[in-house]
C-alpha cells in the first residue's frame, strides 16, 4: 500500500495530498480511507506541496481611487517627452518582496 501511495504521489509531482491520494486509489480498487493514506504518507515523509495562489493586483471597481487616462488609449507620442508612461510589479524572493517600477517615453521608448 505504501509503494501504491508513494507512486501517485510522485506521479502527480508531489500535488497531492491524502484525499485526492484517496480518490485515486479508490478509482483503481482500493478500499481505503483518507486517514490510512494520511499515516502512509507520513511514515514515507511524503508532504504535498500547497498550491500557488494566484494574486490579482488589478482591480478596478467601485469606490476605488483610479488614476485619470490622461492617454485615453492613445500611445502613440508626438514627440519626446511628451507622454511618459509607468508600470510597477512585485516579484517574490527567499529575502521578501522584491518591487519593480519602470518609467518610459512612449515616443524614444527610453526607459
Amino acid at each position: 500500500m505504501d509503494a501504491a501511495v508513494a507512486a501517485i504521489f510522485h506521479r502527480r509531482g508531489g500535488q497531492d495530498g491524502s484525499p485526492r491520494i484517496t480518490v485515486r486509489l479508490r478509482r483503481a480498487g482500493w478500499r481505503i480511507g483518507k486517514n490510512t493514506v494520511a499515516a502512509s504518507m507520513r511514515r514515507q515523509a511524503l508532504v504535498a506541496r500547497p498550491a500557488r495562489r494566484r494574486r490579482n493586483t488589478t482591480r478596478p471597481g467601485k469606490g476605488r481611487w483610479r488614476a485619470p487616462d490622461h492617454l485615453q488609449r492613445r500611445f502613440a507620442a508626438p514627440a519626446p517627452d511628451v507622454c511618459w508612461c509607468a508600470d510597477g510589479t512585485e516579484i517574490p524572493t527567499g529575502e521578501g518582496q522584491l518591487y519593480l517600477a519602470a518609467v518610459s517615453d512612449l515616443f524614444s521608448r527610453r526607459i
